[in-house]
C-alpha cells in the first residue's frame, strides 16, 4: 500500500509545487480573454471547505480499510489499474496547471485573469477537478470498499459543485466568450459530462 500513498503524494505534490514555486505557469494563450473586474464567487470558501473535508474523509476511509477495521471489499483490488489512473490524473493536473496561469484554490478572478482555453481546457472545462475525481476513482479501485466508495461519491459531488460555481463566475466575467467555450467542451469527460 505504500505505492498507493506514494502515487497520491506525487499527485498532490504537483499542486504544492505550483503554490510554493509558481511552477507550470508559463503557458499563455495568445489573445485569450482577460477579466476586467475582480470577482469572487459567493460561497467559494464554503465549497473549498466541503471539498477538502470529503477528500479528507476519503483518506480516513482508506486508512480505516487498510487497518483491517472496515467492511469487506466489494471486488478484488485493482492496484495496477488504480496506479495507471492516478499517474494519468497527475499528468492531467500538471498539464492543466501549465496552461492555467492564474490558478488558485478559490473561485476568484483578479483583474487581468486569463481564461484558460488551451492544453486540456481545449477538451474539458475543468481538468483539475477531473484529475481529483480520477484520483478518487483510483483509490476505490485500489481499496474497493463501501466507505471508500461513499467518500469517492462525495468527492465527485464536491468537484461538481465547485465547477458549477466557477462557471457562473466565469459567465459573469466573460459572458458570451465563456458561453461559446462551454458549448465546445464538457465539464469533466469529453463528449459525456
Amino acid at each position: 500500500m505504500s505505492d498507493l500513498y506514494a502515487l497520491h503524494a506525487l499527485f498532490w505534490g504537483v499542486f504544492v509545487a505550483r503554490m510554493l514555486f509558481g511552477w507550470f505557469s508559463s503557458a499563455r494563450t495568445a489573445g485569450a480573454p482577460r477579466a476586467e473586474v475582480p470577482r469572487t464567487a459567493p460561497g467559494a470558501r464554503l465549497l473549498i471547505g466541503f471539498h477538502s473535508l470529503v477528500i479528507g474523509l476519503m483518506y480516513l476511509a482508506l486508512g480505516f480499510e487498510l487497518s483491517g477495521g472496515g467492511a469487506s471489499m466489494l471486488f478484488a483490488p485493482k492496484p495496477l489499474v488504480g496506479a495507471a489512473i492516478v499517474l494519468s490524473a497527475t499528468g492531467l493536473a500538471a498539464w492543466a496547471l501549465l496552461w492555467f496561469s492564474s490558478w488558485r484554490m478559490s473561485a476568484r478572478l483578479d483583474r487581468g485573469h486569463e481564461l484558460a482555453t488551451g492544453g486540456p481546457f481545449a477538451f474539458i472545462r475543468h481538468p483539475i477537478y477531473t484529475s481529483i475525481n480520477l484520483v478518487a476513482l483510483s483509490t476505490f479501485l485500489w481499496v474497493p470498499s463501501r466507505p471508500v466508495l461513499a467518500a469517492v461519491v462525495l468527492v465527485v459531488i464536491g468537484s461538481d459543485l465547485r465547477a458549477r460555481v466557477e462557471e457562473r463566475l466565469l459567465l459573469e466575467a466573460f459572458g458570451d466568450q465563456y458561453r461559446v467555450f462551454m458549448r465546445g467542451r464538457r465539464r469533466f469527460l469529453p463528449f459525456v459530462y
